[in-house]
């Protein structure tokens, strides 16, 4: 069954004006980098940065050529080297070197070869009005799979630069917190009904991905949930409370994890001067051996005189080229939190989302005594209708406060469900009933029905508009605490 219209003469235009919307997107991305940073890998399980700049070329060329054209390849090796990402799993990391790597100059050259031949025979077919590929999967299907492919990897490259040291990337705009009072914590009744999971199976207006059909309406009991995504502030009562360091809280897989990579906190989380760790080998701040031995109030009012420190820091304090740590130093806290943020580090945000893996939500929920909302619970609390406004669209690198006016609330009264911070649910990723995979791209999904990853939603500041839909699914392994996902709780 076809999910997608097909493409009239007039909307190919759109099609590739979003195409090129969508290049921009992350080519600009790569411009973050300082000239010599282009192969780092900043993250254990994912490929070195520089291996995306020619992996999306080539997911196009690959997934173009063959059904909307026939041409040569520029360069068969590079179509096959830069034709798959990794989802590591039991601890398989890559092992490659930098010299297995062509130079950036070849990469880059590569890449303007393979789009000055799509860019082309695209436009040939849209002044032809061409209607399905070869294999007759719909012209519109195909530029929508490169599109979201790309503007999925758009966020992807935000977290792996996000976790790049501050002196291997450019000078960028410096974060900003303004002062505001704690959120408060509450929760919301949500009512028995029905919620609805994915797409209709007659959805011709609008594309969705596999995994978005057949969609269904799934009756959901009664539950309570929280208001608010769950911030820095609340989860900074489970960390100094030591849930870190109990092992009832966490599963047994979870808890070996945190156990074998010394996890103390959050990976954006660090500590400031004077208890300072060295970064662990997935890139957490873990502190081995230590123990939480500062209140939750003591924590709050080290976190108010770095903030005073940072608010001086931004009125003149430090001239406009000092590195971000400047504010930290200048404090003398030794043991107040600190957040990093794209380009800057500052005094912890408490009213900001806490961003961290499924394993440590979920470590969070026991110890509060509540659990994650199950796919269908979120789905039911965030409702049917698109958001029209939040924190997404590339609008920001930063998230923000998880109350703030910029958020939209649904109407069951629960705030933020769209943007600022993907939100885990407690359910396995997997079909529904009458998945098909697509021909073009099979294992998209199909590859990640192994039980070992669990379904997200919402999106973040860093999610395209056209994937804060409400069927869309994302999905990652439950111990991966790089991306930007939260979490809130429903009653346990």
């Amino acid at each position: 069954m076809t999910k997608t219209s097909p493409t009239p003469r007039d909307a190919w235009p759109l099609l590739l004006a979003r195409l090129d919307h969508a290049r921009a997107a992350t080519d600009s991305l790569f411009g973050l980098l300082v000239d010599d940073a282009f192969y780092d890998r900043t993250i254990a399980e994912r490929h070195r940065i520089g291996f995306y700049r020619g992996h999306l070329d080539a997911f196009d060329w690959n997934l173009f050529n063959g059904r909307l054209f026939d041409r040569a390849s520029v360069n068969p090796a590079h179509d096959r080297l830069f034709a798959f990402g990794i989802d590591p799993i039991d601890g398989q990391l890559p092992s490659d070197s930098v010299s297995d790597w062509p130079a950036r100059a070849e990469v880059e050259q590569y890449c303007c070869a393979v789009r000055e031949i799509i860019d082309g025979e695209l436009r040939r077919c849209a002044h032809a009005g061409v209607v399905d590929g070869a294999a007759g999967e719909s012209a519109a299907r195909l530029l929508n799979v490169a599109i979201e492919h790309r503007l999925m990897h758009a966020e992807t490259l935000a977290y792996l630069l996000h976790q790049l040291p501050l002196d291997r990337k450019v000078e960028g705009p410096r974060s900003f917190v303004p002062d505001a009072p704690r959120v408060e914590p509450s929760m919301v009744e949500i009512p028995a009904g029905r919620a609805r999971l994915g797409m209709p199976a007659d959805a011709t207006s609008a594309f969705g991905w596999c995994n978005e059909f057949d969609g269904l309406d799934v009756d959901v009991p009664a539950f309570s949930i929280d208001t608010y995504m769950v911030s820095n502030g609340a989860f900074l009562a489970f960390v100094e409370a030591g849930g870190y360091r109990n092992p009832a809280y966490w599963s047994e897989a979870d808890w070996a994890w945190r156990e074998a990579n010394g996890i103390e906190h959050p990976v954006f989380w660090r500590r400031a001067r004077g208890e300072r760790e060295d970064r662990g080998v997935h890139g957490v701040g873990a502190a081995q051996g230590a123990h939480p031995s500062r209140d939750v109030e003591d924590a709050h009012e080290a976190h108010a005189r770095l903030a005073a420190a940072n608010e001086a820091r931004s009125d003149g304090g430090a001239s406009d080229s000092a590195r971000p740590n400047a504010a930290i130093e200048a404090s003398g806290e030794g043991t107040a939190w600190t957040f990093v943020t794209m380009f800057d580090e500052i005094a912890l945000p408490l009213n900001w989302p806490v961003y961290v893996s499924y394993a440590e939500a979920s470590a969070y929920a026991r110890w509060a005594g509540k659990q994650l909302p199950s796919e269908a619970q979120w789905q039911r609390a965030a409702g049917a209708r698109h958001a029209h406004h939040g924190n997404f669209d590339f609008a920001y690198f930063d998230p923000m406060a998880v109350d703030a006016d910029l958020h939209e609330r649904s109407e069951a009264g629960v705030v933020g469900m769209w943007g600022n911070g993907w939100e885990w649910t407690r359910t396995t990723f997997g079909p529904l009933p009458g998945f098909e995979a697509f021909e073009c791209y099979p294992g998209y999904s199909a590859n990640f029905f192994d039980g070992e990853h669990y379904v997200l939603k919402g999106g973040s500041m860093r999610t395209a508009s056209c994937m804060i839909r409400p069927s869309f699914r994302n999905w990652f392994q439950p111990r991966y605490p790089y991306v930007y996902a939260g979490f809130r709780c429903v009653d346990a």
